[in-house]
């Protein structure tokens, strides 16, 4: 019943004119406050399905009643000091408008490029902020179904290298296997649980070459190109996005402060403000 009201709402919605809400009839109701259609006009987007629709409206008719029931209860019992309300409000509003003031300064003018060369020199820098908290490892695998009939195909393409290419992924991918071909990828080894079993994953730190495990259902094939333990430094290729955006942040700091530095000058300059 309450799907076909949220429906009859939401034809309501798609068709209503505009008109004063004393013509509609409210769709909720907390104590004295009400809410009508058209509050809920601009909610639902065009291309949502009937049921994400509806389901749209319930949520957020659920969330004003929730939310309005709370400001009843803090209304009645907590004693407002509206100075201080209508202070905190102001000072609200203000933050915002200088932070969307500062946001689209900062969308306009900030520089985001950020080259290799000047993430490497950061990381060089900084290399005591990189220690490795777990291990990890470049590796390749392939985890299939022992019943596959292509197993030896895939078994003699894996363990040639030059057979590691295009052709080798475009068969797994038409199989739906389970696989990995990249060799810049880093595992953290205590993720990837679901993905190998524990004899694989406990063997990552000796593996030599390439090695093939079976249990009762599957087969991996299992190539490690690079291992590091935990308490090395973590490799740059691992932790260059995470310093690319330090190096953009800290633009944007600077950039902030500047803003603000040269507004301030200007003011000065200008003599639009005074001590008194």
């Amino acid at each position: 019943m309450k799907s076909y009201f949220y429906l009859v709402l939401l034809l309501f919605i798609g068709t209503a004119c505009s008109h004063s809400k004393n013509d509609e009839k409210p769709i909720a109701r907390v104590y004295d406050r009400y809410l009508y259609p058209s509050d809920v006009k601009g909610l639902v987007m065009p291309g949502l399905s009937n049921h994400d629709s509806i389901q749209l409206l319930k949520n957020y008719v659920d969330e004003w009643i929730r939310q309005n029931l709370l400001v009843a209860k803090a209304t009645d019992n907590v004693d407002i000091n509206q100075k201080e309300l209508d202070k905190k409000i102001s000072d609200y509003k203000e933050s915002l408008l200088i932070y969307e003031y500062e946001n689209e300064l900062i969308r306009q003018k900030l520089d985001t490029t950020v080259t290799l060369g000047q993430i490497t020199d950061y990381y060089n820098q900084h290399l005591s902020n990189f220690e490795l908290r777990f291990d990890i490892a470049k590796l390749n695998y392939i985890k299939i179904r022992n019943n596959q009939s292509d197993l030896p195909v895939l078994r003699r393409m894996f363990n040639e290298p030059q057979s590691q290419g295009d052709a080798l992924s475009t068969l797994c991918k038409k199989s739906s296997y389970q696989f990995s071909l990249n060799d810049s990828v880093w595992f953290v080894i205590d993720e990837i649980g679901n993905l190998l079993p524990t004899s694989v994953l406990n063997a990552i730190p000796t593996l030599k070459g390439t090695t093939e495990y079976k249990d009762s259902s599957f087969t991996y094939l299992c190539k490690v190109n690079a291992f590091i333990s935990k308490g090395n430094k973590s490799p740059i290729g691992m932790v260059k996005d995470n310093i690319y955006k330090i190096i953009v942040n800290k633009r944007k700091v600077e950039m902030i402060k500047s803003i603000r530095e040269e507004i301030f000058k200007d003011a000065l300059q200008r003599g639009d403000f005074e001590s008194i």
